[in-house]
């Protein structure tokens, strides 16, 4: 799944429902353009960080969508006979906070006496008149929380001024406005200003911030540190679960070979292992990128294609994936989500150590607005940017607004994180949303991206594309009950593009003169059900259903 570059940008959009999932992405209940809402969930993505876009020749799509369409309810059947190991429909029915549990809620005055609470005027003296820089007095209560091991700092009803970033460093702090229509975090300097210029590790002029940074920022307090240090020294440094430097782990323990969708795997030496430890499973490709074929299905397209000189999307191999062991018997480990690759030997599989992740916090009931100031050209970024979650696990964001920012909501080296009754509004972002760097499994729903206040500058709203970056898609995406209110295809409708994918119950739509062309030859494995009947599909919610379903 690229990140950086793709659709068609170019339209007002809204997005709420339910909506985003992480990996092998999953789009379920979702509208597209002018008003879309959704929930997604993001697994495995093709190219981390980077992307390129091409964008959908109309020839190319009527020769690929030739095909006779499925019967939805034949294709759920199926799925729910193999819901670990269905060739196109990921399984995704444990994705975000604590394996989709419920988000923690307001405590009642009660229960919230028995934790640490903090509040940023009584405690701190920030001013809710937005007459000063309230951005210490919030910092400080989140390190008093942080410091006694975790807790909930409450920002009341108000306006608060913020001249620097609000930083969550450390795990189980909660930051918890009124709500979102009652507390307002005014910002007035973007990342550029507070940190520095953030280059790009691959030249040019472009800025970093595009793709990365939050003025609201969940990360581990070394981690931030190390990273930003950097950044100043213009060490343009790696962002995800390692570190700065891609070399920056040690082995853990070796695992045998096993099948996508095993949750038990034999290690050679499990001493190192615990039940409730976080570890990451990597693997490299070999030269002949078996591997990245893998993850494109291993079609015979997937064979065929040219991958080494994607030089940017090999740059993020090899493949990083973080889960929670949850126990260990002899050397046999059982993991918190099946496995959603192949382990092979010719990769070099390894379970490795990772940062210390920030686990346990969020951030509820509040806007963040940045100043409202023309869109920067493409990836030029300044960095008015909302929520960053970086190398975060198990955390969350609920009834979070971010205005006029320049990137709404990050998830960079982020795992197993929900988004709730997040909106993005305002004069239009460069990437409302975005998951890059080894983020997995975090679901995002009921989210809203607003149809833009302020008309796109010339040059800031169409991604060029990187030839570099890779495919537009890997294996197993699903897009399943989208309403697209505006007709047209880009990007909605992926069983021309897509190898081992499903597009079931979405609008009909018309291709529009986008120029994304498949990029592997040959039969894609892609499945169309229920195509012009959305309202028609059973399961409704995919997601939803998933979280029923157990492999017999």
């Amino acid at each position: 799944m690229r990140t950086e570059g793709g659709s068609d940008h170019g339209g007002p959009r809204d997005i709420s429902r339910r909506g985003l999932l992480g990996s092998a992405a999953t789009v379920v209940a979702a509208a597209a353009t002018h008003t879309m809402s959704g929930t997604a969930t993001a697994t495995h993505a093709m190219s981390g960080t980077a992307a390129a876009t091409h964008t959908m020749s109309g020839t190319a799509a009527a020769t690929r969508r030739a095909q006779a369409p499925a019967d939805p309810a034949a294709l759920w059947r199926e799925f729910t006979a193999a819901p670990y190991t269905h060739p196109q429909i990921p399984f995704v029915g444990r994705a975000g906070y604590r394996t989709g549990s419920a988000l923690p809620g307001r405590r009642s005055r009660k229960a919230a006496a028995r934790g640490f609470v903090t509040d940023v005027v009584r405690d701190h003296g920030a001013r809710p008149d937005g007459s000063a820089d309230a951005a210490p007095a919030i910092n400080r209560a989140i390190a008093a929380a942080g410091e006694r091991g975790g807790g909930t700092v409450t920002i009341p009803a108000g306006t608060y001024r913020i001249d620097g970033i609000i930083r969550i460093g450390h795990s189980g702090v909660v930051v918890r406005g009124a709500r979102s229509g009652a507390t307002k975090l005014l910002a007035t300097r973007s990342l550029t200003e507070l940190i520095g210029v953030y280059g790009s590790r691959y030249g040019g002029d472009k800025s970093s911030w595009s793709w990365a940074g939050g003025l609201i920022w969940l990360c581990p307090k070394d981690r931030w540190a190390s990273l930003t240090d950097a950044i100043r020294a213009k060490a343009w440094p790696f962002e995800g679960w390692t570190g700065n430097r891609r070399d920056a782990w040690r082995t853990l323990a070796v695992p045998a070979p096993a099948r996508r969708g095993d949750r038990t795997v034999t290690v050679d030496d499990a001493r190192g292992l615990r039940p409730g430890v976080l570890v990451l499973l990597r693997l490299a490709d070999d030269s002949g990128h078996t591997l990245l074929q893998h993850m494109a299905g291993e079609s015979e397209g997937a064979r065929a294609y040219t991958w080494a000189d994607k030089t940017k999307l090999t740059s993020y191999v090899p493949y990083e994936w973080p889960v929670r062991i949850t126990a260990v018997q002899g050397r046999r480990i059982t993991l918190e989500r099946p496995l959603p690759l192949d382990i092979r030997a010719a990769w070099d599989p390894r379970l490795t150590t990772l940062v210390t992740p920030l686990t346990g916090s969020g951030v509820a009931g509040l806007t963040l607005e940045a100043p409202l100031k023309p869109q920067a050209p493409h990836l030029l970024d300044q960095g008015y940017n909302g929520l960053a979650f970086q190398c975060a696990y198990d955390c969350w964001a609920d009834d979070v607004t971010v205005r006029h920012v320049d990137n709404g909501f990050g998830l960079i080296g982020a795992s197993a994180c929900t988004l709730r009754r997040t909106k993005v509004e305002g004069r239009g972002a460069h990437h409302p949303y975005y998951c890059r760097d080894g983020s997995h499994d975090n679901l995002i729903e009921d989210f809203t991206i607003a149809e833009r206040t302020t008309p796109a500058p010339s040059g800031t709203q169409l991604h060029g594309g990187d030839a570099s970056a890779g495919p537009l898609f890997g294996a197993r995406f699903t897009h399943w009950n989208i309403r697209v209110t505006n007709g047209r295809a880009g990007l909605m409708r992926i069983d021309g593009l897509a190898p081992y994918s499903a597009t079931v119950g979405i609008s009909e739509v018309r291709e529009f003169g986008q120029i994304d062309v498949p990029d592997f030859t040959g039969d894609l494995h892609t499945r169309l059900a229920a195509y012009g009947t959305p309202e028609a599909v059973r399961p409704a919610n995919l997601y939803e259903a998933q979280r029923g379903v157990r492999a017999r």
